[in-house]
């Protein structure tokens, strides 16, 4: 092999490592404005329910086993906060939601856990109202393969909003963008 076709390897080797870096630390930008946007979006396949789709009523039950009806439990439009047993992210979320009554004000919240003996679920009944679903009947009626997930419905099932919540602001631009959206339709 004779020298320049050595120095044009090289070159070439360097040109190459060059634009991985380059493409990697562009990932490293792009990748966490994506995954905010994620949370706003209703173009996530196989997450639940899409905006304008119907959840069909289902029971929850207390901490105690008393079962609660749907009519009961969304008496006018609410969140519904879905968490799961060993959710790393609906672990974090207490502390990311601490004053989320003071911005959605008005707002029925409510959190539907999988499990009452969770730890998760204990913190988060010393914030807010926490039901407890049986067989997965709210995961099941919502579609839902990931938590934390938040829907925003009314009383007849009518999915307003949904986001995957990080941080309280995800809730409030749920009722945000309902109030948007009965603006431009009104």
């Amino acid at each position: 092999m004779s020298t320049p076709w050595i120095v044009a390897f090289c070159v070439l080797a360097g040109g190459l490592a060059l634009l991985t870096v380059t493409v990697i630390g562009l990932m490293r930008r792009v990748i966490p404005i994506l995954e905010q946007l994620e949370g706003q979006t209703d173009a996530q396949p196989g997450f639940g329910l899409t905006v304008g789709s119907v959840v069909e009523p289902f029971e929850l039950y207390t901490r105690r086993g008393e079962r609660i009806e749907w009519d009961d439990f969304v008496e006018r439009p609410t969140i519904i906060l879905l968490v799961a047993a060993g959710c790393q992210p609906c672990r974090e979320l207490p502390s990311k939601l601490h004053d989320v009554d003071n911005d959605i004000a008005g707002v029925p919240f409510l959190v539907v856990a999988n499990d009452a003996a969770d730890e998760t679920a204990r913190e988060l009944e010393r914030r807010w109202r926490v039901l407890y679903e049986k067989d997965d009947a709210a995961t099941h009626a919502f579609k839902n393969q990931a938590t934390p997930q938040a829907y925003f419905v009314d009383q007849s099932g009518l999915v307003l909003a949904r986001a995957i919540p990080r941080l309280r602001r995800d809730l409030v631009a749920m009722i945000d963008a309902k109030e948007r959206s009965v603006t431009l339709s009104g």
